[in-house]
């Protein structure tokens, strides 16, 4: 544009309350220096405040959600499927709108294990076409054998323990359905066990304080609303689905071990009695509420009171 100039400028941009400021070009005329309309020098600095405070809040960029559904090669109308979305939610992401808090959550899990997305699948199986079911179920295999030998799916050693909680059931009547509020201090009891005795995680996701101990979020919000998890398993065959995860978690010979240690020394007690013990134990009373309790601290904790945690 002729008679103007470009130079920085300080501009502020409101993103959901807060301010963000940026530094950025802008065009001014080169007679009354006043600043002019440029539609790209504008859209470059809001794209700039919008990075700014998606760096600083945690949220996925764009380009990151459209690499979950290209790496498992889907269309947008499928990935929607799977999350239980509409099909413009996914574009409006894609193209740079900012997902809603809890839906960036739930993409974030995904992008960070996407092991994470085999119960979105679950949930959501019946709605896809058999090819749609391919790729994911090829994605899926291809991101277990990556992990093979580490980190597995939290929700891979829930089932472990919810097949354990029903063949317990079939042997004896006194033996209690397995709840959300269980299985969740029976999965940080096995993460500590794992971090202390083998310095490494089971499952990646971080627990996090809350009062009634300690929590994995995607957990939480799986069986939000549910008591026992396997209620409706009690009587009836086992999905397929659910025994090769059992018996996949068997296969793994130092996995097993800790999942084997923690059951027969802590799977005997109630939800509320580990709770409360979680309670008396560094890791939840050293951490501020809602906040991730640190996997330094927790193996810091296991490798000293060992034998004391798990002798109950």
């Amino acid at each position: 544009m002729k008679n103007t100039y470009v130079k920085d400028f300080e501009q502020t941009f409101s993103i959901r309350g807060e301010d963000i400021f940026v530094k950025a070009s802008a065009r001014y005329d080169s007679e009354t220096h006043e600043m002019l309309y440029d539609g790209a020098l504008d859209d470059a600095a809001i794209e700039m405040a919008r990075k700014i405070y998606c760096q600083r809040n945690g949220f996925l960029e764009p380009v990151q959600i459209r690499e979950i559904r290209e790496n498992i090669g889907i269309s947008q109308r499928d990935f929607a499927t799977l999350m239980g979305w509409s099909q413009t939610t996914i574009v409006l992401y894609e193209s740079g709108a900012l997902p809603t808090n809890n839906n960036n959550n739930q993409l974030k899990m995904i992008y960070e294990n996407p092991l994470e997305l085999k119960q979105y699948y679950l949930n959501a199986k019946k709605s896809f076409s058999t090819k749609t079911s391919e790729k994911i179920n090829n994605y899926l295999l291809k991101q277990r054998n990556v992990k093979i030998g580490g980190e597995v799916s939290v929700f891979d050693i829930i089932d472990w323990f919810r097949v354990t909680n029903i063949n317990e059931m079939e042997k004896s009547e006194i033996v209690e359905e397995l709840t959300q509020l269980k299985v969740m201090k029976l999965l940080y009891y096995a993460q500590g066990y794992m971090l202390a005795k083998f310095k490494k995680k089971i499952f990646p996701e971080q627990f996090l304080k809350w009062d009634y101990g300690p929590v994995v979020r995607i957990v939480h919000e799986q069986y939000k609303g549910k008591h026992s998890i396997v209620s409706d398993f009690v009587n009836v065959n086992l999905p397929k689905q659910l025994i090769d995860n059992f018996e996949r978690i068997n296969k793994n010979q130092e996995i097993l071990e800790v999942l084997n240690f923690v059951q027969k020394n802590l799977g005997y007690l109630s939800a509320i009695s580990l709770m409360n013990k979680t309670h008396l134990e560094r890791p939840w009373v050293a951490t501020r509420k809602d906040e991730e309790i640190s996997d330094d601290l927790i193996q810091a904790y296991f490798e000293e009171h060992i034998f004391e945690i798990f002798s109950v």
